[in-house]
């Protein structure tokens, strides 16, 4: 298409396959063999969820249908979304229709996982892997040990995986675990994106014991990153905070301060990453930031990092302008 230029970022597609004896490792060869990119397969019960990049769309689609009923199809054009932020492209059409909201699981569909999450889109996002039992929480609202206890009881599995995804609540999970009659596992996610990476590893036709190896080394293998305001002044190693700085805190350490959390997050991105072995940067903005912010700093990061892929996620989560996955 030579009117886009150089620049051909392709599509991104996403859908949901209803289905029998899905395989998803099967799956995801075929969809490498038909030279998909950034190909992600995620399972809950029946439902396989696709997330794969390519410049056509066309053969992803008539594969899923060949395996059952496609649903909630996600077709993202990121060639026009990068000429729309960079200010290249007009739209000459009427604009799109608003996102159908994913399905719920029925209760047999459940995994049995349980998920600390703040933030309406992050719940989102947690749902649309399959995960029906979500404790509301996060940093300075932790859940209780019997809040966790009760989300695990209500399940109808002897065998739960819990995902603290902050480092505050791990002691609670593990107090949780304790006191159930069931067989409880606490994998130690400290982050939201450590968590949605456990998710990646996970398979209902695995043993719970290897869910959990699998989910634990899904989990280690993201880099994280959280931009938040300082509440107090503090001296870390060679860091000095002040009260209402933006801070930056890359894998649990402190490790960026500024005036803006533009400015963090850049600064965050150049650290993260130092080896340049990740992939992509996926940012989910929270209540202290304006979607108008956000979508002005992915246009900027979008430049500042043409290797990589930049996705905008609403996490709608609180105290933390941005978390960040890297992968």
């Amino acid at each position: 298409l030579e009117v886009f230029g150089e620049e051909e970022w392709g599509y991104d597609i996403q859908f949901l396959i209803y289905g029998q004896n899905l395989d998803e490792e099967q799956i995801r060869r075929r969809l490498l063999e038909l030279g998909g990119e950034s190909v992600v397969v995620g399972r809950a019960g029946s439902v396989v969820k696709v997330h794969v990049h390519s410049d056509d769309p066309g053969p992803f689609l008539s594969y899923g249908a060949s395996l059952g009923h496609l649903d909630d199809i996600v077709l993202e054009n990121m060639t026009l979304q990068t000429l729309r932020r960079k200010g290249e492209w007009q739209d000459q059409a009427p604009p799109p229709l608003p996102r159908p909201q994913q399905p719920q699981p029925e209760p047999d569909e459940c995994p049995g996982i349980v998920a600390v999450v703040s933030g309406r889109g992050l719940d989102a996002v947690f749902r649309s892997f399959g995960v029906c039992s979500i404790v509301t929480g996060g940093q300075t609202m932790n859940p209780s040990t019997e809040e966790l206890l009760a989300a695990a009881e209500q399940l109808p599995h002897e065998d739960v995986i819990i995902l603290p995804n902050n480092k505050n609540i791990i002691l609670a999970a593990r107090q949780a675990a304790q006191l159930s009659h069931k067989r409880l596992h606490v994998i130690e996610t400290r982050s939201v994106p450590e968590g949605i990476a456990a998710l990646l590893g996970y398979n209902p036709t695995a043993s719970v014991e290897e869910n959990v190896a699998n989910m634990t080394a899904s989990a280690a293998a993201v880099h994280t990153a959280e931009i938040t305001t300082a509440v107090r002044d503090a001296h870390f190693d060679h860091i000095t905070v002040r009260a209402g700085d933006i801070i930056g805190i890359i894998d649990g350490v402190l490790r960026c301060v500024g005036s803006s959390p533009e400015q963090v997050v850049r600064d965050v991105l150049q650290q993260i990453d130092p080896d340049g072995e990740t992939e992509i940067f996926t940012l989910y903005w929270g209540e202290p930031v304006q979607q108008e912010e956000a979508e002005a700093l992915a246009r900027e990061l979008e430049e500042l990092f043409p290797d990589h892929e930049i996705e905008l996620i609403y996490g709608g989560q609180p105290h933390y302008h941005y978390l960040i996955s890297a992968e």
